[in-house]
């Protein structure tokens, strides 16, 4: 299925880093953050116009890039994919933000974007469980015990599902 998405985005001409990074002090991250943001400047500069890179994003990745100046003026923006089954799109201006994901449905069939992602949901249901399941009132722990239960068999269902490597 060929899916176009249309956009008008704007960028000011300055970007104070406060906006771009978030407020105060800029912590020094390491992990999954650091490398889907990217490195960030040293100095508390204004960045100046240039360019902002805004990214068509499907389940979870990069399917397609424009550059639109940084000049305080609306840029229309269209891109067309090819989507061969049910997935999630968005929208990201690389790094600081991105749209709400907007789900497209191919043949009626769920979407399983990432096995790798159900999984690491499973694991953290199955955490949940271990370090707070203790504290559950007695008389409300078997229920709650099947509920947790049940959302790891989703999960694991979903990532079983799911296309191979991803």
């Amino acid at each position: 299925m060929s899916l176009t998405v249309r956009a008008k985005v704007a960028f000011a001409a300055e970007m104070p880093p406060g906006v771009a990074h978030g407020e105060g002090p800029r912590p020094r991250l390491s992990g999954d953050t650091v490398t889907l943001h990217g490195p960030r400047p040293d100095d508390d500069t204004y960045q100046p116009g240039g360019k902002r890179r805004v990214e068509l994003i499907v389940n979870g990745v990069v399917a397609a890039q424009r550059e639109v100046p940084a000049d305080g003026k609306v840029h229309e923006l269209s891109f067309t994919v090819t989507v061969k089954r049910s997935s999630w799109v968005g929208l990201r201006h690389f790094p600081q933000l991105h749209t709400n994901p907007v789900d497209v449905i191919v043949g009626g069939r769920p979407i399983r974007a990432s096995r790798n992602s159900a999984e690491w949901c499973a694991a953290c249901v199955e955490q949940l469980w271990r370090s707070r399941g203790k504290a559950i009132a007695e008389k409300e722990r078997q229920e709650a015990h099947q509920a947790f239960q049940k959302a790891i068999e989703q999960y694991r269902k979903i990532a079983a599902e799911a296309p191979a490597g991803s």
